[in-house]
């Protein structure tokens, strides 16, 4: 019956993994549900504002300083199971399971699963379970040493009067400690055979660092708020506090901990309001934000796994996503900050602009636009052709851009978690930002020579009748008219240099080009190719010298080579590939590869049928455009009303 029952637990064991993740990221919306409706937010902020920005970046650091040390329960763990495992997966999935469990609690339940979920990779189930039993053992050790180290603080040094009647929580979870470590140290049991007392000794250590930075962080808080108590007498009751907390079982010891801890507080003077802050600060700089950092976490490892399973498909569809929104944001952003810079009054009186406007770069002059604007849309062009040198102006451009938009004093908050956004996609891109080499196609090359030769006559126009004056063409709108003859020269100089920029940008993106490209004309090579494989009808159109060849080698040695010339971005092959036709299947795909790379589109025409069906399932659409004859030129004769046409 056993055996039936897992049998049938490994056939479904993806759809159990499956609901597994999914009950986790619920547990993850319902404990921030919870969060938000527990803490008050009015308090917290008021808390906070009696803080300055130094005091709480120190207390943002020290939260996840005292967070660290129970990675070394994972690191522990590892040693324990047969598989290897990374340094950055262990940091990343102790993080998650331990920032969770702190949480969540459950007692010890979600730290469990988590972990098996991430180290049972290469281990079995029972290795798994073992191992995350033996570092279970140890998890309160700390705790329970803390508690040894009260009482000395109570009835050795007098430290913490008013909590002396709560002895009895000490003791009994001071009793935990050397309970377990005899038991485990006498115990001859098998399950305790590869528990060596170096890693007894380790586990005992990070137990002890967890509690006593958690602790500590707790009395950091206090000192950070300036409240006049001793802080030595704090840590008393923080153990007691703790003890119940885990004794109740309740996720992170809300509600237990915090009664005991506002009781305690109260008995060294600390008003209710005081000690609510200070268990907010507590929560907030401790528990909630390591959360948010693990729930990126485990979000990440979900989405490598859900990527692996789809085999590559949601990352894909994310890069591709991201390259298009920078794209279209720069594109976008550079054509508005145009418009603003050469018409502003026309620009701003209209409904359909303004409501863009929040969501756009701001420099500080009109000169700045324009340069910035067509350094956006010039770059814009290389991100969306996959160009890699593109990656890195743009990265620059955007930092300042994004710099100088949020300098502006009461910039819109929307505005900064767009731009953020914007430069998360350039950097989530990258990956798509592969090609050498950029070419302009003539669509491109239309699109942004109208951008700018429109933009240059509109201005030059503008300006023209800006110096004549309204009155000597009374029709022409005042609005579209230049607040004075300095800021159309100013704007003028913009547009040159920003025309100088776009070469440059254009220049710099097309400054690697493959070798292939640009060979030689080698006439003796190409004899040799067509003496050892043969050659075809077009072979000998080949010493022209009016095209380039292409050549495919395999071992150094050439096989076959394709005529080609190059119009912008298209390299237009002529006729069949020359030379050994049993390479012709990897001759094409390294051709496509190698264009592609340098940003070029291949066009074949004027071959076979056979050879435009290959192309065809390689990718291309093909159209007929004519067709060819053939006649027996023993036989063939213009003679006669047959062939009067011909």
């Amino acid at each position: 019956m056993g055996r039936k029952l897992w049998g049938r637990i490994q056939k479904h064991l993806p759809l159990i993994k499956a609901i597994f993740i999914f009950s986790i990221l619920i547990f993850v919306i319902q404990t921030i549900g919870r969060i938000a409706h527990e803490v008050n937010g009015q308090q917290l902020q008021s808390e906070l504002a009696t803080l300055d920005t130094g005091t709480i970046l120190l207390l943002i650091a020290g939260g996840f300083l005292a967070v660290t040390p129970m990675l070394i329960y994972d690191f522990t763990i590892v040693e324990f199971l047969p598989g290897k495992f990374s340094w950055g997966y262990i940091v990343r999935s102790g993080w998650t399971t331990n920032t969770f469990t702190n949480l969540a609690g459950m007692g010890g339940l979600l730290g469990a699963s988590l972990r098996a979920n991430f180290y049972a990779r290469s281990a079995t189930k029972k290795q798994v379970v073992y191992a995350i039993s033996k570092i279970a053992l140890f998890l309160l050790a700390g705790l329970s040493l803390a508690c040894w180290v009260a009482l000395i603080l109570l009835f050795g040094f007098d430290i913490g009067q008013p909590y002396r009647g709560y002895w009895i929580w000490l003791l009994g979870g001071g009793l935990y400690f050397p309970g377990i470590f005899l038991f485990t140290r006498i115990s001859d049991s098998e399950f305790f055979a590869d528990l060596t007392l170096k890693r007894e000794l380790k586990l005992i250590l990070g137990s002890s660092l967890e509690w006593a930075s958690c602790a500590g962080f707790f009395l950091v808080i206090g000192w950070a708020l300036g409240l006049p108590i001793s802080l030595a007498a704090v840590f008393p009751m923080f153990v007691v506090a703790s003890v119940a907390g885990v004794v109740s079982m309740i996720p992170g010891g809300l509600g237990s901990f915090d009664v005991f801890m506002i009781i305690g507080l109260g008995f060294l003077g600390v008003s209710r309001a005081d000690a609510t802050g200070w268990l907010l600060l507590y929560r907030l700089f401790y528990y909630l934000l390591p959360f948010l950092v693990g729930v990126g976490f485990f979000i990440h490892d979900t989405g490598r796994r859900l990527n692996r399973f789809l085999d590559g498909l949601p990352v894909a569809a994310l890069r591709r996503g991201a390259h298009w929104l920078v794209t279209t944001f720069m594109y976008f952003s550079g054509v508005m900050m145009l418009l603003f810079a050469t018409i502003p009054d026309v620009v701003l009186a209209n409904r359909f602009y303004l409501r863009f406007v929040p969501y756009m770069f701001y420099f500080l002059s009109q000169v700045t636009n324009i340069v910035m604007a067509f350094l956006l849309i010039g770059l814009a062009r290389g991100v969306g052709a996959h160009v890699k040198r593109a990656f890195w102006p743009t990265l620059v451009v955007l930092v300042v851009a994004i710099g100088m938009t949020l300098w502006r004093e009461n910039f819109p908050v929307g505005l900064a978690l767009l731009l953020g956004l914007v430069l998360i996609c350039l950097l989530v891109a990258r990956p798509e930002l592969y090609r050498t080499s950029f070419h302009y196609s003539w669509g491109g090359l239309l699109i942004d020579g109208s951008i700018y030769v429109g933009t240059f006559l509109m201005y030059t126009l503008l300006g023209l009748s800006t110096l004549q004056g309204p009155h000597h063409r009374p029709w022409f709108p005042s609005a579209w008219l230049l607040p004075s003859t300095q800021v159309w020269l100013n704007g003028l100089g913009g547009l040159l240099v920003a025309l100088l920029i776009m070469v440059g940008v254009y220049r710099y993106l097309a400054w690697t080009q493959p070798q292939w490209l640009h060979l030689k004309y080698d006439a003796p090579r190409m004899r040799a190719i067509i003496a050892r494989f043969g050659g075809n009808e077009v072979s000998h159109l080949a010493f022209l010298r009016d095209k380039q060849a292409y050549f495919y080698q395999e071992d150094g040695a050439d096989q076959l080579f394709l005529l080609f010339r190059q119009k912008a971005d298209k390299l237009l092959v002529m006729g069949e590939p020359i030379g050994n036709q049993a390479k012709l299947e990897p001759a094409l795909q390294a051709f496509m590869r190698d264009a592609n790379l340098a940003g070029l589109r291949p066009v074949f025409y004027e071959i076979s049928e056979t050879l435009t069906l290959r192309l065809h399932e390689m990718g291309f659409d093909f159209i007929k455009i004519g067709e060819e004859g053939h006649v027996a030129l023993s036989t063939f004769s213009l003679a006669g009303k047959a062939h009067r046409g011909e």
